[in-house]
């Protein structure tokens, strides 16, 4: 009877896990555009030019461009700011976010002028932006 018990609390604990695991997964779904300008506000966010990348790193940005190259691949989604893929900002999308994003992105986004919003990091030294939601990469008009 004891065994009984304890595999419900387990189960329990494990719903409990996975339910507030997926509850969190949707945070990022938030207007990330609309928290970005009270963040701006704020100081938190930063609008940044392509030759200031090294001084804001480990920053969240807001940065402005269009978007020249793209490559799908079956784990990801590369979008590159431009040509010179040794310097210039790579955005990444991971296929756990494909279904929130319009179909092929690859080729939606693609020579489109955008701003992205999101954490500068350093990979392989080449500034980089990882993708989890649409409202990151809002198309400019």
């Amino acid at each position: 009877m004891r065994k009984t018990w304890l595999k419900h609390i387990l189960r329990f604990i494990a719903a409990a896990v996975v339910i507030s695991g997926v509850y969190f997964s949707f945070k990022p779904l938030e207007s990330v555009s609309k928290e970005a300008k009270e963040q701006n506000e704020n100081g938190k966010y930063n609008f940044v030019a392509p030759e200031e990348f090294e001084k804001h790193y480990g920053e969240f940005v807001i940065i402005d461009g269009e978007i020249t190259k793209t490559y799908a691949g079956e784990k990801l989604v590369t979008f590159k700011f431009n040509k010179n893929f040794q310097t210039k900002l790579t955005l990444v999308l991971f296929k756990r976010y494909y279904d929130i994003f319009p179909e092929e992105p690859q080729k939606y986004y693609l020579n489109q002028k955008v701003r992205v919003t999101g954490f500068l990091k350093k990979y392989k030294d080449k500034p980089e932006i990882i993708l989890y939601n649409p409202k990151q990469l809002e198309i400019m008009e």
